[in-house]
């Protein structure tokens, strides 16, 4: 049995998110990413909280390896 299968998570899917009313990346793949960069210190995520702050490192790394260039109004958000 794989991960996956062991998770009974579809693989990846859109997901309305009804607070901000935007579509985000959910499913397994979503929790892959979000692990991923949570692991590596990319991102943090205060106790009890939904939000994810980008690090200084998280914004090289975006830049460097997926070629995201954040602006200071995308990382105030």
């Amino acid at each position: 049995m794989t991960i996956q299968e062991k998770k009974k998570r579809k693989f990846c899917i859109d997901c309305l998110d009804w607070s901000e009313r935007k579509n985000h990346l959910a499913g397994a793949l979503a929790n892959a990413i979000l692990d991923f960069l949570l692991n590596n210190d990319y991102v943090t995520q205060a106790t009890g909280s939904r939000a994810l702050k980008i690090t200084d490192t998280g914004e090289k790394f975006f830049k460097d390896n997926w070629h995201i260039i954040l602006t200071q109004n995308d990382l105030s958000q």
